[in-house]
C-alpha cells in the first residue's frame, strides 16, 4: 500500500473509503468523519512525510 504524499491524497482516499460499496457502514462513517476532521484542523501543505518517518 502506497503512503498518500500529502492532505490531498489522503482525503481522496477516504472519500474512497466513504464511497466503497466493499467497506462496511462502519468503516464509511469513520472515513468520513476522518476526513472532516482533517480538512478542518490540519493546513493544505501539510505532508505526511514528517508523520511516517523512516525508523534506524
Amino acid at each position: 500500500m502506497k503512503i498518500p504524499k500529502n492532505k490531498v491524497e489522503l482525503l481522496k482516499r477516504l472519500e474512497d473509503i466513504a464511497k466503497g460499496k466493499c467497506f462496511s457502514t462502519e468503516a464509511q462513517v469513520f472515513a468520513l468523519a476522518l476526513a472532516y476532521i482533517i480538512n478542518e484542523s490540519c493546513p493544505d501543505d501539510r505532508t505526511t512525510k514528517r508523520v511516517f518517518r523512516k525508523r534506524n
